[in-house]
């Protein structure tokens, strides 16, 4: 738990021994980095700042590094709002009381922000309803996972969600320019950077300003000196001692890639569908959830459109789950572009409304001469294997459940119910 007053200066020794993101922190609008689709000129946010009062609670979603704390800092400074901070990994009911007791005490409204949101429980969040609903608190939370689905309706609904955008290489390398001039910054050690260096840090950094500071401030500490005594940065040297940053793979990244995957397939792009599967396993999916998934899509999305595909699908994810990682990457592979290079059909989803319809007529007897003990003819005595007559319920004869799509091998099963079913069709093909 913390209380701030950003009025108060702050000592230059435990600001110099701050972390290089931490000092390099915004102090107004002009130099936030990032974000213009809420704080540019006429944009959601930015007229929100302008008018001078916060009406409603926020949630800020986004990546990690993309400004949220920073943002919501420049919220209370702007509006003048008394600023408190609890994170949700270690505060819970009793701290967010003390906070209220201390907003109860001030003339000044008070700005609450809590990062980590999405890891209060619900009646954590239920505790903060009240001081919400009344307007004590002014809220800010902040969440790296989509709100929806981790926060509860009534939170949500007595608050506006923006979502923040991971930076722009672009844009990394400004906060990076800035924090090399800045005297909060590094600009005390003039360091010697060769061109290239700034767009590495920032291609590392993966879109997280945190990272790309954290990165500059370590290699520049870690440089070599010239003989001017300033330390000297290539690209090369970058490489050499910087270790390639660890994929960023949240939740939501779990759950935005398996659709990404699947609609690609489901889409016939190859290379799409490549690129999905590469960012899955580069995030540590493991091979049981992605074999899962591309069986799923080997039925729901070819279908019998192409029998073979749950065939050679089959095979493919036999053999990944078999070798395990690093091999499993080939047939992870080649079962995603036979999948994606299939002719599609979702004929198959027959089922659901063949289930939907056994629901609504679950009281119908089966047919007596196909129950046991009925007076059954076997169509194997019929000279062409086959008698026309109807299996269902009589009340449902007319129904029809499977229409087989137009591609691949559902064309020779569409030509097989014409000529099983259609009166006049009747003859040798049989």
């Amino acid at each position: 738990m913390q209380q701030l007053d950003f009025f108060a200066p702050e000592p230059d020794s435990g600001r110099e021994k701050a972390p290089l993101a931490s000092r390099m922190r915004p102090a107004d609008l002009e130099d936030y980095v990032g974000q213009q689709h809420l704080l540019g000129p006429g944009k959601p946010l930015r007229r929100l700042l302008e008018s001078g009062k916060l009406s409603t609670s926020l949630i800020f979603w986004g990546p990690p590094g993309c400004g949220k704390t920073s943002l919501a800092q420049l919220v209370s400074r702007q509006l003048n709002m008394a600023w408190e901070v609890l994170s949700a990994v270690d505060s819970g009911v009793k701290e967010l009381r003390a906070v209220a007791d201390r907003a109860r005490q001030r003339q000044q409204p008070t700005l609450l922000f809590i990062d980590e949101i999405h890891r209060y429980s619900k009646t954590q969040q239920d505790a903060l309803l009240p001081h919400v609903e009344s307007g004590l608190l002014q809220l800010i939370g902040a969440t790296t996972e989509a709100p929806y689905g981790s926060l509860s309706p009534a939170l949500l609904s007595r608050c506006q969600a923006y979502r923040l955008q991971p930076l722009s290489p672009h844009q990394l390398v400004q906060l990076l320019q800035r924090a090399c001039r800045d005297p909060q910054g590094l600009a005390r050690l003039q360091p010697e950077l060769e061109e290239g260096v700034l767009d590495r840090l920032a291609q590392l950094a993966q879109g997280d300003a945190r990272a790309a500071l954290g990165l500059l401030e370590q290699s520049i500490l870690s440089a070599p000196i010239g003989a001017d005594g300033r330390p000297r940065l290539s690209p090369s040297w970058v490489d050499e001692q910087l270790p390639e940053q660890p994929v960023k793979y949240t939740e939501s990244d779990h759950h935005a890639c398996t659709s990404a995957l699947i609609k690609s397939i489901r889409g016939s792009d190859t290379q799409a569908a490549l690129y999905w599967l590469g960012r899955m396993v580069a995030g540590g999916e493991p091979v049981d959830y992605l074999t899962r998934r591309l069986r799923i899509s080997a039925s729901e999305d070819i279908g019998l459109a192409d029998p073979q595909a749950i065939i050679h699908t089959q095979a493919c994810c036999a053999a990944a789950e078999a070798v395990g990682y690093p091999e499993a990457r080939y047939p992870l592979a080649q079962a995603t572009v036979y999948l994606s290079l299939a002719p599609k059909s979702d004929s198959l989803g027959a089922i659901f409304r063949a289930e939907d319809k056994a629901r609504q007529t679950q009281h119908l007897p089966v047919p007596g001469w196909i129950a046991p003990g009925g007076k059954y003819l076997n169509p194997h005595r019929e000279p062409h294997h086959f008698r026309r007559v109807r299996h269902l319920p009589q009340e449902l004869e007319r129904e029809a459940f499977y229409e087989p799509g137009q591609l691949g091998y559902e064309i020779k099963l569409a030509r097989r119910l014409q000529e099983l079913w259609n009166p006049d069709s009747i003859g040798s093909e049989l």
